[in-house]
């Protein structure tokens, strides 16, 4: 993000938390990409105020930001955000290139559409909830492809239908070693990537090198790839950390 981004973003989050104190209610920023939310975060923090962030299931990357009146814990069920299922009628798979392409010819806007998790022949779109009807009543076709779109209210979540195991060896939990194994690169270089704001933990951009990566973490590299960290605990005979992790393709 820009400064001017950034300055845009800062003064909805203060009306929103404005809001949310004089008249007793929810109100909601989002979608906000992890660099947008990290913005959020500390702006909040700044105001004293309580919030949260939610995309529609626990790891989103994209997600919405609520500034919580006192008498709300940031219900996930009242964020305004639906589920829809793409169920491909081709032999095609889609990719999120048409998804999110189609959802843009019809003149949604980026800010209202969440993550995209694609898989043959069912897909999933997290989108607000104020452009559900009209992604509901006018996309029957992405790309080439002959699709029906539906509410999806069940626990189904693809997530990218593939993915590579893989393990290294590091010299610490620290995000700096982590991320130098994941990008394969220098340790110098993956300080960089993270001190830049191009890496991001749960979906939450981290700034700070010495953070420490535990298993379940997922980890986005921006134009490297996104990560789960399964292990990262073990020992190698040489005393190194050993490191087994997926790559989501």
């Amino acid at each position: 993000m820009d400064k001017r981004e950034q300055e845009f973003l800062r003064s909805r989050i203060k009306d929103a938390v404005r809001q949310s104190f004089t008249r007793n209610a929810l109100r909601f920023v989002g979608f906000l990409d992890s660099s947008a939310m990290a913005v959020a975060e500390n702006e909040a923090k700044h105001l004293n105020a309580r919030f949260t962030f939610f995309g529609g299931y626990e790891e989103a990357e994209r997600c919405f930001f609520a500034a919580l009146p006192e008498w709300s814990n940031g219900e996930k069920d009242l964020f305004p955000v639906t589920k829809l299922k793409i169920t491909n009628k081709s032999d095609r798979p889609l990719s999120h290139r048409d998804i999110l392409g189609s959802l843009m010819a019809q003149g949604i806007e980026r800010d209202t559409v969440g993550d995209i998790l694609t898989s043959h022949p069912c897909s999933v779109v997290f989108v607000a909830s104020s452009v559900a009807e009209h992604i509901l009543l006018s996309v029957d076709k992405i790309g080439n492809c002959g699709v029906s779109v539906e509410v999806d209210a069940s626990d189904f979540l693809p997530f990218g239908g593939s993915f590579l195991e893989l393990s290294d060896t590091v010299a610490s939990q620290r995000l700096d070693c982590v991320v130098a194994s994941l990008a394969k690169t220098s340790r110098g270089r993956a300080a960089e990537l993270i001190e830049n704001g191009l890496v991001a933990v749960g979906g939450i951009e981290v700034l700070k090198v010495t953070k420490t990566v535990t298993a379940g973490d997922v980890i986005s590299v921006r134009r490297v790839g996104k990560f789960q960290i399964d292990s990262i605990n073990d020992r190698s005979k040489k005393d190194r950390i050993i490191l087994k992790y997926r790559k989501y393709t």
